[in-house]
């Protein structure tokens, strides 16, 4: 029997639908599309993060083969991945 997902507005709500069977809940009516927008941006940010979060972003990039560039404040660039 398919139903349809409740409107939940408390965290109790949603624990408690958690507790319960939800295959009766995984149909295409209880999913829509989502788009995710992946256009050029031209728009930088600049965030200071503590020295941790700098080796981990950097372990992830090298593991995912992705590269990122850092511009040290004397204007040397450090390319990481």
């Amino acid at each position: 029997m398919k139903k349809i997902l409740p409107k939940m507005t408390t965290d109790e709500e949603v624990e408690s639908l958690l507790e319960q069977d939800l295959s009766d809940y995984l149909h295409e009516d209880n999913f829509k599309p989502v788009s995710f927008e992946f256009k050029p941006k031209d728009k930088t940010v600049n965030l200071r993060v503590s020295p941790r979060v700098t080796r981990k972003s950097q372990n992830s990039c090298q593991k995912r083969r992705n590269i990122v560039s850092k511009i040290h404040p004397k204007g040397n660039r450090e390319i990481f991945g």
